[in-house]
């Protein structure tokens, strides 16, 4: 089996919503397995309980395995990716919607707190990716600021998607440059499906 991705979902999210049960029909036929843990209480997150339910869903890390965030899920991944062994290198990252600080949502700061240890969380994958709207709504007035930073401190290869806003669940069906994100990172046939 060429790898697997472990998704870690937004905030107010669940593994049916939105593009995510979208995301495991496109890649189910390439023989990736997709798994998508409920996250406990999504509307009322807290890091280190969302950090376990990660932790647990990934199992043994490996080098066959992408980790995908979304919104507050992606800030989830790269508090995990902070917090595992040295030893341990993932296939690759995917960061949708994702915000390299704290975006000023309120009850969302403990997840960002501190700000994070981005050449640290670099060394725990081979590649990373950013997908991000040209009009998110919740990052200011500059878009792709957070995209920037990635690109900058992690060296993510960046997707722009112009008028997909956040990609909440309630107004994204689908997002296909997710999946062919993940199979790029995970070297298998990369061509959008």
């Amino acid at each position: 089996m060429p790898g697997r991705v472990v998704v870690s979902h937004c905030w107010e999210g669940s593994p049916d919503a939105g593009w995510y049960p979208d995301l495991a029909a496109r890649l189910g036929p390439k023989n990736i397995a997709v798994s998508i843990p409920a996250l406990p209480d999504p509307a009322t997150p807290t890091p280190d309980a969302w950090r376990r339910c990660l932790a647990e869903a990934i199992g043994q890390p490996d080098a066959s395995t992408v980790l995908l965030g979304h919104s507050l899920g992606a800030a989830n991944v790269l508090r995990y990716l902070e917090a595992i062994s040295d030893d341990v290198v993932f296939a690759g990252v995917v960061l949708v919607a994702a915000f390299a600080e704290d975006p000023g949502i309120a009850g969302l700061e403990r997840f960002y707190r501190g700000g994070f240890d981005l050449a640290r969380i670099r060394a725990r994958a081979r590649r990373f990716a950013s997908i991000h709207s040209d009009n998110d709504p919740y990052v200011g007035t500059d878009p792709l600021r957070h995209a920037r930073i990635f690109a900058s401190a992690l060296g993510a290869t960046l997707t722009v998607i112009p008028g997909a806003r956040h990609f909440a669940p309630a107004t994204c069906a689908s997002l296909p440059d997710a999946a062919w994100r993940v199979r790029e990172l995970l070297d298998t046939d990369p061509r959008p499906s």
